[in-house]
């Protein structure tokens, strides 16, 4: 079992409070049963800073976070991933100038075992780390939708092929948690919904996911759960249904004065 705990997390820039004591959870079920946890709120809210403290871009005020009893937030992003932890962006940040199938055997890397002397001399065990690197990275291509682009420049992907490209980069490091930060922002409903598919394959494969997430349609199709973030604080938590029903989060969104708007029109 894969378990994340945030413990009051703090983040404060120049005098601002980004997150005020957050705690959050995300953990897989036994027997290899994944999760996916949604992390909603307004723009502003906090999101991004909080998935980039559990990645290590940035080092908290306050507060804990452990993955498996282990503390995280000291350490820097390349041990965080090699604990486990992988991430998307909100703002894609793929190795634009390597080939698509190129950014895949990146996120490959740190599962290599052959020395530096068994790389320059192409030794047998460079080899085969080399073959099955490659014959991964494929399959991941395949899974996406992307092989037939193996080749090409991963700059010269439509928007939404290196939306999925990122998340098949993401995966190719062997995470046990997986953080998305809005993976299908600025997709289409067809896009959105093969992002949709995806979540729910990593799911099935064990695999806890933290989804940062505005269309309110995949969270409810995708996730197990939801935490609310408003001003840098957990205003909810529960299911897709409850959060969604909740006053707080609807005024979060709205506005105190849009919600009366509504109110009073429901009841004519």
């Amino acid at each position: 079992m894969t378990q994340l705990l945030v413990q009051d997390l703090t983040q404060q820039f120049a005098g601002l409070t980004a997150l005020q004591r957050v705690n959050l959870t995300v953990e897989t079920g036994g027997y290899g049963a994944g999760r996916v946890v949604g992390l909603i709120g307004p723009n502003g809210a906090g999101k991004t800073t909080l998935i980039n403290c559990i990645s290590g871009l940035s080092r908290p005020s306050a507060g804990r976070i452990l993955l498996d009893g282990q503390p995280l937030q000291n350490l820097p992003p390349h041990r965080i991933n090699a604990l486990g932890i992988a991430r998307t962006y909100q703002n894609i940040r793929l190795f634009r100038d390597m080939t698509v199938l190129g950014n895949v055997l990146v996120g490959q890397h740190r599962a290599g075992r052959a020395s530096l002397l068994e790389a320059l001399f192409y030794l047998p065990r460079h080899r085969r780390e080399k073959h099955a690197f490659w014959q991964n990275g494929l399959a991941l291509l395949e899974r996406f939708g992307l092989a037939g682009v193996a080749g090409a420049r991963a700059d010269s992907l439509p928007y939404g092929d290196q939306r999925r490209l990122e998340m098949a980069r993401a995966l190719a490091t062997g995470p046990q948690l997986l953080l998305l930060d809005e993976p299908t922002a600025g997709m289409n409903a067809v896009e959105t919904a093969s992002a949709g598919e995806q979540i729910l394959r990593a799911k099935a494969a064990g695999l806890a996911v933290l989804l940062v997430e505005h269309d309110m349609v995949l969270v409810g199709q995708v996730c197990d759960e939801v935490y609310v973030l408003n001003f840098g604080q957990v205003i909810a938590h529960g299911s897709p249904d409850e959060v969604k029903a909740d006053p707080r989060v609807v005024e979060a969104y709205l506005g105190k004065a849009d919600l009366a708007s509504t109110a009073t029109a429901g009841g004519t």
